[in-house]
């Protein structure tokens, strides 16, 4: 049984460290520019509230990884590198891989922030 922080974590990850700085300063450049505080690590994509605002800031955030393109799409190499390097487990990177094959086909008609959210929904009930 995964813990919720874990999958949250690993599927917030959008860098090739873990816990490198860079990837906190962009969380937080992404969080501020959409006038949020809070953890991120804490989100719950299923939550019937998610805000808008949480919505473009996870879009932010994949933006400045690469993982989510100019024309609204997600890039599966930029994504699949993050557990090839990061994930130990040969099990859960394994199910990593596998939900991003599964997420990344995620509807192009909405805005950006609806596709950030709708991917990592994806990812995360995925790795539930």
């Amino acid at each position: 049984m995964f813990y919720p922080q874990l999958v949250i974590a690993i599927v917030l990850l959008t860098t090739h460290s873990a816990l490198s700085e860079s990837y906190r300063e962009i969380v937080a450049a992404c969080y501020k520019e959409a006038g949020l505080t809070g953890d991120p690590d804490t989100l719950n994509f299923n939550d019937p509230d998610f805000s808008k605002e949480t919505k473009c800031a996870v879009a932010c955030t994949l933006e400045k990884q690469g993982v989510l393109k100019p024309d609204g799409s997600i890039d599966r190499k930029m994504e699949k590198e993050i557990p090839e390097e990061v994930v130990k487990d040969e099990k859960l990177k394994n199910k990593y891989l596998q939900a991003i094959e599964e997420c990344h086909n995620v509807s192009a008609k909405e805005d950006r922030c609806e596709i950030a959210f709708l991917y990592m929904k994806c990812l995360y009930n995925s790795l539930l």
